[in-house]
């Protein structure tokens, strides 16, 4: 099904994010997401084994490639925070008023989501550079409601694999990489 995906499958909206560029727009706003957000993408991919395109992937589909990032949160997986001390926003799919979480910067937005996969979906660590093994984890625990999530996920990989190639852990760190290099069951999330 991902290769038979219309523009609007993958430019349009996940369950947080909601975006419609114009047609000139949508390569110039997932190569300028993928060149700013690599960095932290990569981090990511040190700790959890995977490769960072399934990140990009994920993440700019909740932002619409960076276009609903809610202002001043960092919050690039659009991650609800259930304390209700979180900053307020509609959720574009259900259309409920949610808390969202707030992070100082990117980097510490990827340090809690990385937390948050291991306590909540440590399915999705070492799947390599499989969206499907991704996206699934992540929809079985409950991450997404949208049935077409992980086709989305496939998708957006593929997208994004197509303008950076393959990195996988082993290519640009070492054998050890599939490991985490921290015990993520005790990061604070």
């Amino acid at each position: 099904m991902a290769n038979e995906l219309s523009d609007s499958f993958l430019y349009g909206t996940s369950e947080t994010a909601d975006f419609s560029p114009q047609k000139s727009s949508k390569a110039s706003s997932v190569d300028s997401f993928v060149e700013q957000y690599m960095p932290q993408a990569m981090r990511a991919a040190e700790v959890t084994g995977n490769d960072p395109s399934l990140f990009l992937a994920q993440w700019g589909l909740e932002t619409g490639w960076g276009k609903s990032v809610i202002k001043g949160t960092n919050n690039l997986g659009n991650i609800k925070d259930f304390s209700g001390s979180g900053v307020s926003a509609t959720d574009n799919m259900t259309g409920s008023r949610d808390k969202y979480r707030a992070y100082n910067t990117p980097d510490d937005f990827v340090d809690d989501y990385v937390g948050l996969l291991g306590r909540k979906y440590p399915e999705t660590f070492g799947v390599g550079n499989d969206p499907v093994a991704f996206g699934q984890a992540l929809k079985r625990r409950g991450y997404a409601e949208d049935p077409l999530y992980v086709d989305k996920i496939a998708a957006a990989q593929k997208l994004v694999s197509g303008k950076i190639g393959s990195v996988t852990p082993q290519q640009e760190f070492s054998a050890e990489f599939n490991k985490p290099k921290e015990d993520w069951r005790e990061m604070d999330g």
